[in-house]
């Protein structure tokens, strides 16, 4: 237990410091307008485009410690920073080259008078390394914020060491020892302790083979040319946040008998000559890095195997990927990636994966030699961007809390130097996913740096032809056409809930060149056909578009149209805002000669529903949904059409990333109560013992898939009936839903402050509405028919 208080206690001060050191303080002007001082660095023999895994170095001297010492810092593909042994900082932030980011940390608490040393481990995955990381070669700098600090200024006068105790164990896109599973999260690691240069981080190591610094080029930031093609920018997000787990308990064993204890307080050992696992339950899904401990154990063999979930052996042995109750133990097993680690026999080796892992459950299977292994702690650390959950939400339903805790455990895990779509499998920033993580992190704190970067982020990435790509960071690209539409959605989604009128600006030239790409690609009826690249509309539907391409006479889309649609009404938004006249006029006659042409086109009278197609043999549920969103029927119909699109059996259904649409869509029509009837996706992943949502209804590859968590979105936006009604949240109309509900509390954080509602029906049914709303913020409460002026502070309503 002392082990684990202490590791806390360095955590969160590691934290604290960095995180001060981040957001506080001054980074001089002059390293953001020119050339830095510091050079970038890397080892002069190795090669910088290969995986590797590097140490840097530098002794320097202070006659005393001052009050402050800031650097700056940034590696490719990533780094960490100790001074004197103790880590400072690690990066950095992902992005792409032309805003790569540097870290800024204060080292003097961690200063001494007299001999310091400063140092580095930096490692590229070369060709295996994660899709979402951007490099250019492996290279480290670090550059002083003034000339106090210049003394450790990346140069020459560092040494570098490759360790070569590393290498990657590989995995293919669609590897069959994944069972074809798309993976792209980066290599795992086999660590080989009798190579690792163990104390080098404090000048300990007996290492052969460290060497003078290979001085490549002054550090540049963006604006200024560099022929080694990083612009440097500052961290545009905090220091993610480090927090110790303990094991909840060891679920299976084999060859070996251990007791819980040992993951609390205590330590095991594994006898010489033997074979043994250890299946490990963290009682929770997670993000981070276990920690594992050992001593002596000499040319042994550990594997730590990693899994979200267990599948069935017997099914997995049938190459079929199924998935039981996550508490169920027997007969299942983890299908997922591995680390390796060798332990030299030496005391207290500690193995921590290069980058990030994502388990509930990991299993250890060891092979010990001629030595006894003593396992001294096995602990993990998850990682997570440090969020500060500010939105409320309870019920007389338990349920719905159940799902407001899942949904928000889903959410802040996903949250990490960007929004990533999945935790273990892909851990990319998708333009679908991030919008839907957008709107609700707006709704679920006051934090909005994560949405702005990723708007940003999506900006840079569009290609000469006017798409964006549809995942950003990535080094491959991939274009999902409707997923540029989406990015446009987002940038009004930020318009309606913050106030940043230069920031939303600079993305009109881009949403022109978007909606430009697809007024080309209309066709002769004045719709859309099923597009070119990657035309991902939803889970599944791909086989319901390949047969409106397969059609010479009836290629028309109507999903793809409607989703144009619906985009042209919010671009016309903006530049109308903005001043534009003309282009809103566009955008808006676009949009109005679109729905008119799917209407006369996709619209079946005999079912009463818009078809797919022309041929009109085809339904989905997304088609009408899109068809509810831009009024391609009128307002007074859209729930007439919502409804008999749930009685239509043979309807194309939806999955969970369109659950948040069709949210949204009953939203629209007045069908909020209906939403609360709709739940049993969510409540099902509940009853399988999952605590956060995966990616698809049933099975689901990721089970922490952020675009699942939309019903903490719903809570607040439709059920608590809290949305805006002008940009900037400049207004607010609160309409709840509150279907059979008898009580509902909820808060949702506001830029001028909390927004509160508490709704609760006395012995007469008649409602009791109590609202609060921040300084400066106006509005209207609607009930039944009944509209109520709302103002600053508090009120309170009596309504039938």
């Amino acid at each position: 237990m002392v082990k684990i208080l202490l590791y806390v206690t360095l955590t969160l001060f590691l934290s604290v410091q960095i995180s001060s050191a981040q957001n506080k303080q001054v980074i001089n002007s002059s390293l953001l307008n020119d050339y830095w001082e510091a050079h970038w660095i890397s080892h002069p023999d190795e090669s910088a485009f290969d995986y590797g895994v590097f140490h840097f170095r530098k002794i320097f001297n202070l006659s005393d410690v001052p009050e402050s010492f800031l650097v700056h810092a940034s590696g490719d593909n990533r780094y960490e920073l100790f001074i004197n042994g103790q880590k400072v900082s690690d990066g950095p932030a992902s992005n792409d080259l032309f805003s790569w980011s540097f870290e800024t940390a204060d080292l003097a608490p961690n200063l001494n008078s007299g001999k310091n040393i400063i140092a580095a481990k930096v490692w590229n995955g070369g060709e295996y390394r994660p899709m979402a990381w951007m490099t250019h070669r492996t290279a480290f700098i670090l550059q002083g914020n003034s000339e106090s600090e210049h003394i450790i200024n990346t140069d020459n006068s560092w040494e570098v060491l490759k360790n070569r105790s590393y290498s990657p164990i590989t995995y293919e896109q669609n590897d069959p020892v994944l069972l074809w599973e798309y993976y792209v999260a980066g290599p795992a690691d086999s660590l080989d302790a009798a190579k690792y240069p163990w104390g080098w981080k404090t000048g300990d190591d007996q290492s052969a083979g460290w060497t003078v610094s290979n001085q490549i080029v002054r550090g540049a930031p963006f604006g200024r040319e560099s022929h080694q093609r990083w612009h440097l920018v500052p961290r545009q997000i905090p220091m993610l946040q480090e927090i110790p787990l303990n094991f909840k308990r060891i679920a299976r064993t084999e060859g070996l008998s251990v007791s819980d204890d040992f993951l609390r307080d205590g330590s095991t050992i594994i006898p010489p000559h033997s074979k043994s696992a250890l299946l490990i339950d963290l009682g929770k899904l997670t993000t981070g890095y276990p920690w594992l401990t050992v001593s002596g154990g000499a040319e042994s063999s550990i594997k730590l195997h990693y899994g979200e979930a267990l599948y069935s052996i017997s099914d997995m042995k049938e190459l079929r990927k199924v998935k039981k109750h996550r508490e169920k133990i027997e007969g299942q097993g983890i299908l997922g990636i591995y680390d390796m680690f060798m332990p030299d026999g030496g005391e207290k080796r500690t193995f921590q994966p290069l980058n990030p892992r994502t388990f509930r459950w990991i299993e250890l299977t060891i092979e010990t030699a001629d030595e006894a292994l003593t396992i001294e702690d096995f602990s993990a650390v998850e990682v997570k961007y440090p969020s500060n959950l500010q939105a409320e939400f309870s019920s007389s339903n338990s349920r719905l809390n159940e799902i407001w805790d899942a949904g928000w455990r889903t959410q802040e895990l996903s949250v990490q130097e960007t929004f990533v779509s999945d935790l273990y499998w892909e851990r990319m920033q998708y333009i679908g996913d991030t919008k839907i993580q957008a709107i609700l992190w707006m709704y679920m704190t006051s934090d909005d740096r994560p949405v702005r970067l990723a708007l940003e982020q999506f900006d840079r990435s569009r290609a000469y032809f006017g798409l964006t790509e549809s995942r950003f960071p990535s080094w491959l690209e991939q274009y999902i056409p409707l997923y540029s539409l989406v990015w446009i959605t987002m940038v009004h989604d930020y318009w309606m809930h913050r106030t940043d009128d230069n920031f939303i600006r600079q993305f009109l030239p881009g949403i022109q060149q978007v909606l430009g790409w697809f007024d080309q690609k209309l066709n002769e009826d004045g719709l859309l056909e099923p597009l070119p690249l990657f035309d991902y509309v939803d889970a599944g539907y791909s086989e319901q578009r390949n047969k409106i391409a397969a059609d010479p006479d009836n290629r028309s889309s109507a999903v793809h149209s409607l989703f144009y649609a619906w985009t042209l009404d919010q671009a016309a938004d903006l530049f109308g805002y903005f001043g534009d006249d003309g282009e809103e006029k566009k955008y808006r006659n676009q949009a109005e000669s679109l729905k008119t042409n799917i209407y006369e086109c996709c619209f079946d009278t005999v079912s009463g529903l818009f078809a797919d197609s022309p041929a009109k043999e085809f339904f989905s549920k997304q088609t009408n949904i899109m068809a509810v969103l831009t009024d391609a029927v009128p307002p007074d119909h859209q729930a007439g059409l919502l409804e008999r699109m749930f009685d239509k059996p043979d309807i194309f259904s939806v999955e969970m990333y369109f659950e948040y649409y069709l949210g949204r869509a009953l939203n629209k029509a007045g069908l909020g109560d209906v939403y609360l009837t709709r739940l049993h996706p969510w409540t099902d992943m509940l009853d399988a013992g999952m605590g956060t949502f995966g990616e698809v209804k049933v099975n689901p590859r990721s089970e922490c898939h952020a675009w699942s968590a939309s019903p903490n979105y719903e809570f607040l936006a439709t059920v608590a009936g809290i949305e805006p009604t002008s940009p900037g949240f400049g207004s607010v109309r609160i309409s709840p839903d509150l279907g059979d509900l008898t009580d509902l509390q909820a808060t949702v954080p506001h830029p001028l402050g909390d927004i509160t509602v508490s709704y609760k029906f006395n012995e007469q049914n008649r409602l009791e509405a109590e609202i609060t709303l921040p300084d400066g913020l106006f509005g209207q409460f609607e009930w039944n028919g009944e509209v109520r002026e709302l103002e600053s502070g508090y009120q309170i309503f009596h309504l039938n």
